[in-house]
């Protein structure tokens, strides 16, 4: 049985890496960003990326010099808060509280009544995001699973749709 006097929330914050352990892995993750870089498949994104100070490199990866992710972190708020449709407060991360979202676009699920792994359908997203929206300690909400019964071209908007109908919390896609 769980004393009533703790409050978890309010507990130290688990803390795996130092300072160092942090810097390495920003270091490692520029250089990444740096050679290779990333594939943008979309022009219009390529396009915005190089004019923001990002190039296109001869295998058609988009690197960024280490400068230009600098000074965008640079430009950063230093806390992120955000609301959900009705307004009121649903997460800010200045606030040291530990904060959680669902999964996003799975497969497959486990059906819990015939105890069977198959494809996601659409009637599933709206059961879990129905049932996410209960769930006090769920804060953003994404659809859990891409629906197999939809159209591909149109199952992530249609997944999306039906997490937005289902909970006023905030969605992300």
């Amino acid at each position: 049985m769980v004393p009533e006097d703790i409050n978890y929330l309010a507990s130290p914050r688990l803390k795996v890496l130092g300072g160092d352990g942090i810097a390495q892995i920003h270091q490692a993750v520029l250089q990444i960003l740096e050679n290779p870089g990333v594939r943008v498949h979309d022009d219009e994104a390529q396009r915005l990326l190089i004019q923001a100070g990002a190039s296109l490199s001869k295998n058609n990866f988009v690197t960024f010099p280490g400068q230009v992710i600098e000074e965008t972190l640079d430009k950063l708020p230093s806390r992120l808060r955000l609301y959900n449709r009705n307004g009121g407060k649903a997460l800010d991360t200045g606030d040291k509280h530990p904060y959680f979202a669902t999964g996003l676009f799975c497969a497959n699920i486990l059906d819990h009544q015939s105890d069977q792994l198959r494809p996601f359908l659409l009637r599933d997203v709206t059961q879990a995001a129905q049932l996410c929206d209960r769930l006090d300690n769920v804060h953003l909400l994404g659809s859990l699973g891409l629906p197999s019964d939809v159209p591909a071209d149109v199952a992530p908007v249609k997944a999306i749709g039906a997490v937005m109908e289902q909970s006023s919390k905030p969605v992300f896609f």
